[in-house]
């Protein structure tokens, strides 16, 4: 199984694709998308949406796993997180991918057995459980990880049940 795993983003999108055989789980790419701070709106979510579709095309993942919407701090960046995830929401409809959600507290605890685990740990914790050689630099891209293998394990102890 193809797994694309995403951290939904406004100024930073990451993307992480992983493959699972079994109880093997490979790391397949994975980077985070960027668009220009001085775009408007309109052509962030056309940038995010053409790489997004090229994600889609070329790693050709048979399930989406997303973070879920959460914010404490910023509220002001919710709506446009949301629309992100509208976009990904619609190409994933658009190529017939399930798509599953996962809070921020059951990521952590799938990863690091910590619901209330900090970034440090749970990049700590992905660049171990994935075997790469050192850890994402950005933590989106961490996140997007650690979202993907998330629903690895999900699917992988709903097979066992």
């Amino acid at each position: 199984m193809r797994i694309l795993g995403i951290d939904p983003g406004y100024d930073r999108c990451g993307w992480a694709v992983i493959e699972q055989v079994g109880n093997q789980v490979t790391v397949i790419a994975y980077d985070c998308l960027t668009p220009p701070k001085k775009s408007d709106k309109l052509e962030r979510f056309q940038l995010l949406w053409q790489s997004l579709a090229e994600i889609f095309t070329q790693y050709q993942p048979e399930e989406l796993a997303i973070e879920s919407l959460y914010f404490s701090r910023n509220v002001s960046t919710a709506l446009p997180v949301s629309e992100v995830r509208g976009l990904l929401f619609g190409l994933a409809f658009e190529k017939g991918i399930p798509i599953t959600e996962y809070a921020p507290n059951q990521i952590k605890l799938s990863v690091t057995g910590y619901g209330r685990a900090d970034k440090t740990q749970v990049l700590t914790m992905i660049t171990k459980l994935l075997g790469l050689e050192k850890s994402p630099k950005i933590d989106d891209t961490g996140d997007a990880l650690a979202v993907a293998l998330t629903h690895a394990t999900y699917c992988r102890n709903q097979r066992k049940l």
